[in-house]
C-alpha cells in the first residue's frame, strides 16, 4: 500500500525536508511553490504503517492546501518487497545521495517528491519513527524566521555599557506600555527614568500615572458600564421575581393583583459614582509610582522635549527645566482625542473629560461611530440618560458588518437614539448652559453635553522630534518607522503613538515594550510581535471583541486579504 502526500514549498533538493519541517501552522505564509510529496509502501496494512497513514492523513484532514494523502495498494507483500529491493533496478536505488534509502528494507518507506505520481524523487524521508518525527515537528512551534514574517532587522543604535550617559534607557510616556518597558529593563539590569506628564484637555481635564486606559480609558469605562449593567439590570429584571426597590412608577394595586409588577423607581447619583471610581483611580497612581520605586526605575512627572539624539529637556508643572541624557529613548506617549472642526468645538467635551465631570451629562449626544463613542453612549444610557449618537455614515467602520449591526440595533432597542448621515455643523452655547447643535441637514436640538469622540492623535507635537530626524505623519502625527525603531536608530517608539501600520491596541504595548526591552538589553533577537494578531476590546452594548487577525495558521486567500486590507473580526460577548 502507499501514501502520498503533497505540501507547498519554497525549495527542492537536499534540503527539501528541512524546509518541510521548519513550514508550520503557526507562522507558516502560503505562496505559490512546488508540491513535494512522500509515499509509504506496504503490502499489508498494520502495524507502523497503519500508525503513520494515519497521523499523516490526520495532518492532511487538518491542511488540505499544504498536505496530499492518496493510498496505493500493492497486491501482496512480495510484490512490495521486488519492487522496492530488485537488484537491477528497486525504487530505493533512485536516492542516490541518500544511504539510508538504500538500507530501508521496512515499510513505510517515506520520500519527498513534486509530483503526485513520486517517480521524480528528491528526497528520501525515512520509516516509521522518521515520519512520526517529522510529523511532531510540522506541529510544533518554531524560533526560526518564517517566510514573508514580519522580522526585526534592526539599525545598530550604537549602545555600548560603557555609553558615559545618565541612563541606558529613558522610557518617555507613563502608560501601560511604558510602565512596563520600564520596569522590565531595570529588572534586566539597567539604569531606567520613566518621565510622565499629562497636558490638560482643552476642557481642563488632567490625571495621574498610568495613561490613557488606567486614568481615561479602559478602566473608568469598563466600571461606568458595570454600574450601567447593575442600574438596567434591577429596572428591568427585578419586577419578574416580584422584587420591589422604591416606589413603583405608577403602581397600583390593580397592576399587582393582575401579575404587572411594574419597574422600581431608581435613580444613579452621578457625582457618587463618579468620586468612587475617581476614588480607585487614584489609588491605582500611587500603587504604580510604587511600583516604579521598587523595580528602581526613577520616575519624573516632566514633559520631555528632545534637543538631541541622546538628550531632552525635562520641564516640571512649575516651568523649571533639566537636562537629562540616555544611550537609548522609547517614545510611549499614546494619543490624545481629536477635536471636530465645526464652529464652536471648544464648547463639546471628550472622552478624556467624561469620567471626571463633576455634574451628571444630562442629555447627551455623542459624535462619531467609533467603539469609543458607542462605549460612552451605551453606559450613558444604560444610567438612565437621554442619549443620542451622530452618525456621519457607518457604525464601527471596518469592524464586521453584520456584528456592528447587531450592536446598532441592541442599543436602540435600550434606549439610545441614532442620527444618521450628519455631522455637526455648529455648536452654540445658550442661555440655560446648554449646546445647541446645528446639524449638517439643517436639524438642530439642545443638549446638556456634547461628547466629541471622532478619532484620535498621537501626542507627539511637543516632543520635538523634528531636531532629532523622527519622521511622523502629518495626517495623524504618528510616528513612522520600521517596526519599533525610529529614523533615529537609537529612538524607539510603541504603541498608539505608532503609525497605523505598526500600531498596537489597548493591552499589546505590554507584550511588545517587554519584548522590545529583552532585545535591548539580553541580546534578544528577532522578538517581535505583530499588532495585526492581537485582539482588543470594546465595552458598548453589548460588549464585543475586535480581532486584527494576523498571518498564524491563516490560509493563503485569508492572508492574501490579510496583507492587502487588514481584516477585522468583531462579535458579541
Amino acid at each position: 500500500m502507499c501514501l502520498i502526500l503533497g505540501t507547498e514549498r519554497k525549495s527542492t533538493g537536499a534540503n527539501a525536508s528541512k524546509v518541510l519541517s521548519s513550514s508550520v501552522v503557526w507562522c507558516e505564509f502560503l505562496s505559490t511553490a512546488l508540491t513535494a510529496c512522500f509515499r509509504v509502501y506496504e503490502s499489508i496494512p498494520g502495524g507502523f504503517y497503519v500508525r503513520a497513514l494515519g497521523v499523516l492523513r490526520s495532518l492532511a484532514l487538518l491542511f488540505p492546501t499544504r498536505l496530499k494523502v492518496v493510498p496505493h495498494e500493492f497486491s501482496d507483500r512480495a510484490s512490495f518487497r521486488s519492487w522496492l529491493l530488485d537488484d537491477d533496478g528497486g525504487f530505493r536505488n533512485t536516492f542516490t545521495r541518500d544511504i539510508r534509502a538504500r538500507e530501508q528494507v521496512t515499510a513505510p518507506f517515506v520520500w519527498f517528491a513534486p509530483s503526485d505520481d513520486g517517480h521524480d524523487v528528491e528526497d528520501f524521508l525515512g520509516g516509521h519513527d522518521d515520519t512520526l518525527a517529522w510529523c511532531r515537528e510540522f506541529m510544533s512551534p518554531r524560533d526560526e524566521i518564517k517566510p514573508n514574517y514580519p522580522v526585526a532587522d534592526m539599525m545598530d543604535d550604537g549602545y555600548t555599557k560603557d555609553h558615559g550617559y545618565d541612563y541606558d534607557l529613558v522610557v518617555i510616556g507613563g502608560g501601560s506600555g511604558g510602565m512596563a518597558a520600564a520596569k522590565e529593563a531595570a529588572v534586566l539590569g539597567a539604569k531606567v527614568a520613566c518621565l510622565d506628564f499629562v497636558k490638560p484637555s482643552p476642557a481642563g481635564t488632567t490625571w495621574g500615572l498610568g495613561g490613557t486606559c488606567v486614568n481615561v480609558g479602559c478602566i473608568p469605562k469598563k466600571l461606568f458600564h458595570i454600574g450601567s449593567l447593575l442600574h438596567e439590570s434591577v429596572r428591568k429584571d427585578t419586577p419578574s421575581f416580584g422584587i420591589r426597590l422604591g416606589e413603583p412608577n405608577g403602581a397600583s394595586a390593580t397592576d399587582e393583583l393582575s401579575g404587572i409588577v411594574p419597574d422600581p423607581s431608581t435613580q444613579m447619583r452621578w457625582e457618587l459614582v463618579r468620586e468612587n471610581i475617581q476614588n480607585y483611580i487614584r489609588g491605582l497612581n500611587f500603587k504604580y509610582r510604587v511600583r516604579l520605586r521598587e523595580k528602581e526605575v526613577t520616575y519624573f512627572n516632566k514633559l520631555a522635549k528632545f534637543t538631541d539624539k541622546h538628550t531632552i529637556e525635562a520641564v516640571d508643572k512649575k516651568g523649571r527645566s533639566s537636562l537629562i541624557t540616555a544611550a537609548r529613548f522609547l517614545v510611549a506617549v499614546g494619543g490624545r482625542p481629536s477635536p471636530l472642526s465645526c464652529e464652536g468645538a471648544e464648547h463639546a467635551i471628550s472622552s478624556d473629560d467624561v469620567f471626571a465631570m463633576e455634574k451628571c451629562p444630562g442629555k447627551t449626544l455623542c459624535v462619531g461611530a467609533s467603539y469609543i463613542s458607542l462605549e460612552c453612549a451605551g453606559f450613558l444610557a444604560g444610567m438612565g440618560l437621554d442619549v443620542t449618537v451622530a452618525v456621519r455614515s457607518i457604525l464601527l467602520r471596518g469592524f464586521d458588518r453584520e456584528c456592528a449591526d447587531k450592536i446598532g440595533d441592541y442599543m436602540v432597542d435600550h434606549g439610545v437614539r441614532f442620527k444618521r448621515d450628519v455631522i455637526p455643523s455648529k455648536l452654540e452655547k445658550i442661555e440655560t448652559g446648554q449646546t445647541k447643535v446645528l446639524f449638517s441637514d439643517g436639524t438642530e436640538e439642545v443638549y446638556d453635553t456634547v461628547l466629541a469622540a471622532v478619532g484620535r492623535m498621537a501626542d507627539t507635537d511637543k516632543l520635538g522630534l523634528e531636531s532629532v530626524g523622527v519622521e511622523t505623519n502629518p495626517k495623524n502625527r504618528r510616528i513612522i518607522g520600521k517596526f519599533e525603531q525610529t529614523h533615529c536608530p537609537n529612538i524607539y517608539a510603541i504603541g498608539d503613538v505608532l503609525d497605523v501600520s505598526q500600531r498596537d491596541a489597548h493591552t499589546l504595548p505590554v507584550r511588545v515594550d517587554k519584548l522590545l526591552t529583552f532585545c535591548f538589553f539580553w541580546g534578544t533577537e528577532n522578538s517581535r510581535a505583530d499588532a495585526r494578531c492581537y485582539p482588543s476590546g470594546s465595552l458598548s452594548c453589548p460588549s464585543s471583541f475586535w480581532w486584527r487577525q494576523g498571518g498564524h495558521g491563516l490560509s493563503k486567500c485569508m492572508h492574501d486579504c490579510l496583507y492587502t486590507d487588514r481584516i477585522r473580526v468583531c462579535g458579541i460577548i
